[in-house]
């Protein structure tokens, strides 16, 4: 009868020993579960914040093109509203939903440096084109996201690619540096002609060192994953 209780006792260990490892499986199938779903809607929100781009950025390169080439002074009005309205859904939606993107803070920080910068051609004249030249960058914006989002090795991927690395390089590599010299020179001369050490042009100095700061260390790496043909 001792044996009997004995093994009893041993059928139930084992018995117990099974629903545990059973519970335990079921929790991990649990967790890969929520893990796989969690995935699922992180890649579905970046698939949508990049169409989104995809969609919203041309209009806003073409005005700025337009403007660059042309100096059509109407197209000013439209273009600081959309770019403003632009910035702050894009800034409202990584607030939201940063965990859908790699880098959200700086990208809010970059979002905020331009909502305060995109006021200076529609206000101050003299600074007009300067700043125009800067938003030219957002060719670079949608190349890269393009590129993102274009077939793996096909042609719109290369032509993508190609637009994204040589815009990088010539605009936010070679063109912002140049631009913090002409902003500096048309504040010394919008300083000289109101005898106003503050002047608002003196923003745009100041937001432009702050966004080549950012673009070298961006790019420092981006050619650490160009080199490692990992981009994106």
């Amino acid at each position: 009868m001792q044996e009997d209780a004995h093994a009893a006792m041993n059928g139930g260990v084992a018995m117990g020993t099974i629903v545990e490892k059973h519970a335990v499986e079921s929790e991990r199938t649990a967790a890969s579960g929520t893990e796989a779903a969690y995935r699922e809607q992180v890649e579905r929100l970046r698939a949508f914040h990049d169409y989104a781009n995809l969609v919203l950025l041309p209009p806003l390169v073409i005005m700025d093109y337009a403007y660059i080439l042309t100096q059509w002074e109407p197209l000013l009005f439209p273009f600081f509203y959309y770019t403003m309205s632009y910035l702050i859904l894009d800034t409202i939606f990584l607030m939201v939903y940063g965990y859908a993107h790699r880098s959200p803070r700086v990208v809010i920080l970059h979002h905020l440096l331009i909502c305060l910068f995109s006021p200076l051609p529609y206000t101050m004249p003299n600074l007009r084109y300067a700043c125009m030249v800067c938003f030219s960058a957002e060719l670079n914006t949608f190349a890269l996201i393009a590129r993102r989002r274009a077939p793996p090795n096909s042609i719109w991927q290369s032509i993508a690619s190609i637009v994204f690395v040589v815009s990088w390089f010539g605009i936010r590599c070679i063109v912002f540096p140049i631009m913090v010299y002409v902003f500096w020179v048309l504040w010394q001369n919008e300083q000289a002609a109101s005898g106003n050490f503050w002047h608002p042009s003196l923003l745009a100095v100041v937001i432009m060192v702050a966004l080549v700061v950012m673009q070298y260390m961006w790019t420092v790496g981006l050619v650490k994953k160009l080199t490692s043909k990992k981009y994106d």
